[in-house]
């Protein structure tokens, strides 16, 4: 995997922790232990694909397409888990 993609899911994990107050720059940098000009680079690319939010006071957040991505992903797990157990019982009782 690129150095520049590995970088860019670290930036993803550590913002979720900020998810209401945010994250600034300096502290994912810190965080991830990169420069600042790499996290501004991450942060275009996370901004202009919709995965994260730039707010008015200059930090940032996952956008709300990060939790769609989540809910359907539950949501097939559910459906999966669902079907599985059906099958099973079916087994059982065969």
């Amino acid at each position: 995997m690129a150095n520049a993609t590995k970088r860019a899911l670290k930036v993803i994990k550590a913002m979720r922790s900020a998810t209401f107050s945010g994250i600034s720059v300096t502290e994912l940098a810190k965080t991830i232990d990169t420069s600042a000009a790499n996290i501004c680079r991450d942060l275009d690319d996370l901004v202009s694909e919709g995965m994260a939010e730039k707010r008015d006071d200059g930090r940032y957040q996952l956008s709300v397409a990060m939790l769609q991505i989540a809910t359907a992903y539950q949501t097939d797990y559910n459906r999966m888990s669902s079907r599985l157990a059906e099958i099973n019982n079916r087994i059982q009782n065969s």
